[in-house]
């Protein structure tokens, strides 16, 4: 414990690389590049398809990232290789078309159960299949004439082949113990360090869930939707602040798919959410350090949220949380808050503005987290709210934004209280000044 507290007590000793907090979005790197894709488009039109598949892997290399390599030899043949995740899509066209690949596992042995399911799965994809290599790694393929290669349909595809393959693999690993990894060298493990205060958070949210259940302050048969808001709430915080791959991710997707897309009633939504979540109470250190990892990425999963919908939301879930601020339930209303950023910062894909703002009430919300995270920003001494400190870093965000977005103008309103106070009027002012 002495070694944890010193290493703690003095800031120089202690330095992470810089974390990545939250899901993937590609969409301000191919927007700068729409040039790109136009002109792979006038290539294709002329059957010049060589030329225009290097346009659209040039489309999707990310500056700094170095996520896509590629060669040309005379406009008759393209090698490549895209990473995303964890995932290393090799490919090549010649005249016979266009194919990529991906390695998701090594098989040791063969298993009726895992080929029937991939068999189905087959089925229902649309641009890939999954297959055998010579070597008994399990691939997934894409392959198409060049005749049917336009940059739309080349997009979904690859596409389709990296996020499948990026997630599958995990979970194929975790639930066979005869499969095992392949190109770990693409991915950053985290410190031991790192692993370790994730994993102290990871079990504090569940603890904190936990005890919400058993002490049930407001009765979940008269108040059930707020239930929901916790469960919600703690699943987006560790989507985005513990950033888990494989199985962790799966339980949290199927949390939000329980609540969203199934036909339940909402007692048995919160019921059946309950139960994914308590899976995650399982979890050894070993368990959830296989898990934790960070990659490259090239392609994003989610839909663009204009700034009108995220104010709607932001109002929408602020008049939800009220009633509980106002019959003295501040817990349950921070519970609501909560749900609407991490709802928002899990579903869309919002500008850099919002980002920045969103993210600064993590900082603030979770200060525990981030000061053991060794972030020089920190909102709170364990006591009280420093709000010198939280006005300097607003208007460090604020400088860092076009004219046309430094909006977050009126900060006069923001009530320094306690955590609960603050992060209601902090959305408050960010609606009001966003209107």
């Amino acid at each position: 414990m002495s070694f944890i507290k010193n290493l703690f007590s003095r800031e120089e000793t202690f330095h992470l690389p810089e974390l990545r907090y939250g899901r993937f979005s590609d969409h301000h790197s191919t927007e700068i590049k729409s040039h790109l894709w136009d002109e792979a488009v006038l290539h294709f039109e002329k059957k010049a398809y060589i030329k225009s598949y290097a346009c659209m892997l040039e489309y999707l290399c990310i500056e700094k990232e170095n996520n896509v390599k590629f060669t040309e030899k005379l406009n008759l043949r393209l090698k490549f290789e895209i990473i995303h995740g964890s995932k290393v899509i090799s490919g090549i066209a010649n005249q016979d078309g266009f194919y990529a690949s991906a390695k998701l596992v090594k098989l040791t042995q063969y298993d009726e159960q895992l080929f029937e399911s991939l068999l189905k799965e087959n089925y229902h994809l649309r641009y890939t299949k999954f297959a055998l290599d010579d070597e008994d790694h399990l691939i997934l393929i894409f392959f198409t004439a060049h005749v049917n290669a336009s940059p739309q349909f080349l997009y979904r595809g690859l596409r389709e082949l990296a996020l499948l393959s990026d997630t599958r693999d995990d979970i194929i690993i975790a639930d066979y113990d005869f499969a095992s990894p392949v190109n770990m060298e693409v991915i950053r493990k985290p410190s031991q360090v790192e692993v370790d205060l994730k994993f102290n958070y990871f079990n504090d949210i569940i603890q904190e869930v936990k005890s919400r259940f058993s002490i049930e302050r407001l009765s979940k048969k008269d108040h059930p939707g707020i239930y929901a808001y916790v469960l919600l709430a703690a699943v987006f915080k560790l989507d985005y602040l513990v950033k888990p791959e494989g199985k962790i991710l799966e339980t949290i997707i199927e949390v939000h798919r329980i609540f969203f897309h199934t036909p339940f009633s909402i007692d048995k939504k919160i019921d059946l959410m309950y139960q994914q979540f308590l899976r995650l109470a399982n979890y050894d250190r070993r368990q959830f350090e296989n898990e934790i990892y960070d990659t490259i990425s090239t392609f994003g999963i989610l839909q663009h949220c204009n700034r009108e919908k995220i104010i709607d939301i932001l109002n929408g879930e602020l008049h939800q949380a009220e009633w509980y601020i106002t019959n003295g339930y501040p817990q349950e209303a921070k519970a609501i808050t909560d749900y609407a950023v991490g709802y928002l910062l899990y579903s869309f894909e919002i500008s850099d503005e919002f980002r920045h703002w969103l993210h600064l009430y993590y900082e603030i919300s979770e200060h525990r987290f981030f000061s053991k995270m060794g972030v020089k920003f920190t909102a709170s001494d364990g006591v009280t709210l420093k709000k010198k400190t939280i006005l300097k870093r607003i208007d460090e965000i604020k400088n860092t934004l076009p004219k046309t977005e430094n909006e977050f103008q009126k900060a006069v309103n923001l009530n320094y209280e306690n955590v609960e106070s603050f992060v209601y009027s902090y959305i408050s002012c960010i609606v009001k000044n966003k209107k």
